[in-house]
């Protein structure tokens, strides 16, 4: 119930399709502090950001008080990580360096899945900064 809501606002995009073989990267450029991004890992960055924000908004109002919220919480995250990396049309480095700032959510992921709701809820924050980090280094939410 959880992920319906928290995605219904998040798929209204197009679904990217994964590269296929001989397909050209993307060629990243450092513009103006931040790397650029292709279309698509925009598009699932974008996504994974408002369901971060979504959930973030629906704890801070105390609506989601139990650990089903936080482990589907998880498995979304989980499921946006494995988009970016999936459809990233990055040039190596940079998707490199991008992929080694979501695996910094995947972590926190294995604490959402688990039963304890203070470190739950401490890995709902720890996302946040990860999120932040993402943000300052790709433009994205153009």
């Amino acid at each position: 119930m959880l992920s319906c809501t928290l995605l219904s606002c998040n798929n209204s995009q197009n679904q990217p399709n994964p590269q296929s073989e001989g397909e050209e990267n993307f060629i990243s450029v450092f513009k103006e502090g931040k790397y650029t991004t292709d279309f698509a890992t925009a598009q699932e960055l974008k996504s994974m950001h408002y369901t971060i924000e979504n959930f973030t908004l629906l704890s801070n109002k105390k609506k989601l008080e139990n650990l089903k919220a936080y482990q589907e919480f998880g498995d979304l995250m989980q499921m946006h990580a494995d988009r970016i990396t999936t459809f990233c049309r990055l040039d190596a480095d940079t998707k490199n360096l991008l992929c080694k700032k979501v695996d910094k959510i995947k972590t926190e992921v294995q604490t959402l899945h688990g039963d304890d709701m203070e470190k739950s809820k401490a890995a709902l924050k720890a996302i946040n900064l990860h999120l932040a980090e993402i943000d300052s280094s790709f433009s994205y939410m153009n």
